[in-house]
């Protein structure tokens, strides 16, 4: 195989059996590319020298071959066949450009991420790392054999997250469970929660110390909330009653959960406001009747005003609801 348009490469490097050399192209990675043809059969195969300016060209055959059509025995071009084998690789090399935050009063190292036999860094280093001591852009020549690579390496300050949690405003943590806590960071990679979750928002059902860290390749930072870890109290109404003397949901009346009333105060009304039951006394309950009659099936509504033992003196709670009377 002689390179006959190369200067001063007037030298065989192989020895191609059976075979014509066709058309060259020279690819972007420096190599020369050429078709062969292989008889008897229509054989067209591409193969490579890699390096044919170097001290030590290498001949790789069979890179990819196809049988020409019936009747055809040689390829007039190679139509940039190299080109378009690259195209797939320029695409990769967009990739060579990477990311690295410089951290204050963290020394930061960078190197290529492939490696070659000779290293030319735009600031004159010729070392495979090199100190990167100010943010920039900074690029590396890497070379193995004939190929070289640019590598593009863009170095933005950093500095450490910082992080607080927004929930909805609360008063009594009671009164607003579940409550989603929100960790607010612009610049985080990570969270992690102390109650091990590591999503930015968390939903919690009850008081307590919940305590957030976050981190990104500067450092970290952590913050929480508290809230008593008192029981909550809770009030359960039922919806539907019926009053048939069977042991069972017979009276309506409103139970207090881990925490009892105090200045209680249950009425039921009619569906246009009749007032129909009364009593301050959270252990009895409306049995359906008004004045010893008999109510009609139906839906009522009930208005309740009470505080909890837990309660603060001057606070009072007031709910209301409706109860549907089944006969």
């Amino acid at each position: 195989l002689e390179a006959t348009d190369i200067a001063a490469s007037q030298e065989v490097i192989a020895n191609l059996d059976n075979a014509y050399v066709r058309q060259m192209h020279i690819g972007p990675d420096g190599s020369l590319y050429f078709l062969e043809e292989n008889f008897p059969n229509p054989q067209i195969e591409v193969s490579v020298v890699y390096c044919p300016d170097g001290p030590n060209p290498e001949v790789k055959r069979n890179l990819l071959s196809f049988v020409a059509s019936t009747g055809t025995t040689r390829f007039s071009a190679m139509n940039n066949l190299a080109d378009f084998w690259f195209d797939g690789l320029l695409y990769t090399l967009e990739k060579d450009t990477t990311e690295q935050l410089l951290c204050p009063g963290i020394p930061l190292t960078i190197e290529p991420e492939c490696s070659g036999e000779t290293y030319a860094w735009t600031t004159g280093a010729t070392t495979r790392q090199i100190a990167a001591e100010t943010p920039g852009t900074y690029r590396v020549s890497v070379t193995n054999g004939c190929f070289t690579l640019v590598e593009t390496i863009i170095v933005s300050p950093g500095k450490a997250p910082s992080v607080q949690i927004e929930h909805a405003p609360v008063s009594e943590i009671c009164d607003v469970l579940p409550l989603t806590l929100n960790a607010l960071s612009d610049n985080a990679e990570t969270f992690r929660w102390s109650t091990g979750d590591t999503l930015a928002a968390i939903s919690i059902t009850g008081g307590g110390t919940y305590r957030v860290t976050v981190t990104n390749s500067c450092g970290e930072a952590t913050t929480q909330v508290t809230w008593p870890e008192t029981p909550c109290c809770r009030v359960y109404s039922p919806n539907a009653f019926s009053p048939n003397l069977d042991g069972v949901n017979d009276v309506f009346k409103l139970e207090p959960f881990r925490c009892p009333f105090v200045n209680f105060r249950l009425r039921v009304f009619s569906r246009w406001g009749e007032l129909l039951f009364e009593t301050n006394d959270p252990a009895i309950g409306w049995n359906g009747h008004l004045k010893g009659k008999v109510l009609p099936q139906g839906h009522y509504i009930w208005l309740a005003t009470y505080q909890l033992a837990t309660d603060a003196p001057d606070r009072v709670r007031q709910e209301k609801g409706g109860i549907h009377l089944l006969r």
